[in-house]
């Protein structure tokens, strides 16, 4: 670690050819962990600033003549710098982004943005179909399908499309699978996807958490609402309802 900060503070080029090394191997392919323990806790150790400048000189000379950035620890590479640059965050655990509200640090500039809606209840996204808004443009999208009906997501393996990946997701490992890793802590029911489980919660908790908008009439299940609404005449209402920070 001291030969490593003395080469980085004296003589740059000879800590890129360290962690260049590190990367490809003078150990014979390393696996994940192996590349980890190696030379991930060096990087750990730098002071903040003197991180941040290891970062940038591993990028700048981790480019070859292929025109492609190249991470520092694993195989990963883009055209783009900026790609690696926020890629390898996931392997420094940096979030330099910092929500000025709560404290909570981001690893994109992005993710702060959205995340900052949930404090001030801005919701730019509206559905084109009914009134609905969201904070962020991929929950719209996938909002969207619940009207026109789109499924472009398929299950490889018997075919059945779904309107969201998660449900296909949930979809394989429930029925294909045969996995169940949600179980109530009340009953010790198991169920394979977690929105299920959260709705079946409600029979011990007696949360009703779907309004009517017409009437104010409560309801436990998403689709007991829908079948509801259709009571009153001339309502044009959507409750369709992904988690109640968005409704």
């Amino acid at each position: 670690y001291l030969l490593v900060e003395m080469n980085y503070e004296h003589n740059p080029n000879e800590a890129l050819d360290l962690s260049i090394r590190g990367r490809n191997s003078l150990i014979p392919r390393p696996n994940f962990s192996l590349l980890h323990n190696f030379n991930y806790p060096q990087l750990l150790q730098q002071p903040p600033e003197k991180e941040e400048a290891l970062n940038l000189s591993i990028n700048r000379c981790s480019k070859p003549k292929s025109g492609r950035h190249h991470c520092g620890w694993c195989e990963y590479s883009s055209v783009h710098k900026h790609c690696v640059v926020q890629h390898e965050r996931t392997h420094t655990g940096e979030k330099p982004y910092r929500c000025t509200v709560c404290g909570r640090h981001f690893t994109l500039s992005g993710n702060l943005a959205r995340h900052m809606r949930t404090h001030t209840g801005e919701k730019p996204y509206k559905c084109d179909f009914c009134d609905r808004r969201f904070t962020q443009d991929s929950d719209m999208r996938t909002h969207a399908r619940t009207h026109t009906g789109e499924r472009p997501f398929k299950c490889p393996i018997c075919g059945k499309s779904f309107n969201q990946s998660g449900h296909r997701a949930a979809h394989i490992r429930t029925v294909h699978e045969r996995c169940q890793p949600y179980q109530c802590v009340v009953c010790e029911r198991k169920f394979g996807i977690l929105s299920n489980l959260r709705q079946h919660m409600r029979t011990h908790t007696g949360e009703r958490p779907f309004n009517c908008y017409s009437c104010d009439k409560k309801f436990a299940k998403a689709a007991t609402l829908r079948l509801h609404e259709k009571t009153h005449p001339g309502s044009v209402s959507c409750s369709t309802n992904y988690t109640d920070s968005k409704r």
